[in-house]
């Protein structure tokens, strides 16, 4: 059997892998959103045949509501799927990429969509708050892999 100190570096070793391919998903969900974003905004700017910007109050309302009730919704989530899946004195491996990526995710639809009203609308100033937000929240979410780390006791 195994002394526990080679179980705690394989445990280590494995948080490290977790980690790395954490930060590398966030990293490719960020580019990917923002390179489309730019290069769609690049593309279509001024080029939309009918653009309605009636219609920019109305969806940055609507976009800025489900904002509202997404965010507190996936970091309720987040916790919960945090407690199910405690074990000792840190959550598992499985259950921190799931949590994290259900945040950046569920952010990460509100920007595009955002971002498809700005092509809709023309009205670009507006209807990219929600999108600014949305992105914001992101930022903020970047993958430490704290949950993962033994708890310390002081």
């Amino acid at each position: 059997m195994p002394d526990s100190s080679t179980q705690t570096h394989g445990d280590q070793e494995h948080i490290r892998r977790v980690l790395i391919v954490m930060r590398l998903a966030y990293f490719a969900l960020l580019s990917g959103q923002l390179g489309a974003a730019i290069t769609l905004l690049a593309l279509f700017r001024g080029r939309m045949p009918n653009p309605q910007p009636e219609l920019a109050p109305t969806i940055t309302i609507a976009l800025i509501v489900i904002f509202l009730v997404t965010t507190p919704l996936t970091f309720f989530i987040r916790m919960q799927t945090y407690k199910k899946h405690w074990k000792g004195d840190r959550i598992s491996p499985q259950a921190y990429i799931f949590a994290t990526l259900l945040v950046v995710t569920a952010q990460q639809a509100i920007f595009l969509v955002s971002v498809a009203a700005a092509f809709i609308t023309q009205a670009y100033l507006v209807t990219l708050v929600p999108a600014m937000l949305a992105l914001l929240v992101q930022l903020a979410n970047y993958p430490t892999g704290k949950p993962l780390e033994r708890a310390s006791v002081v």
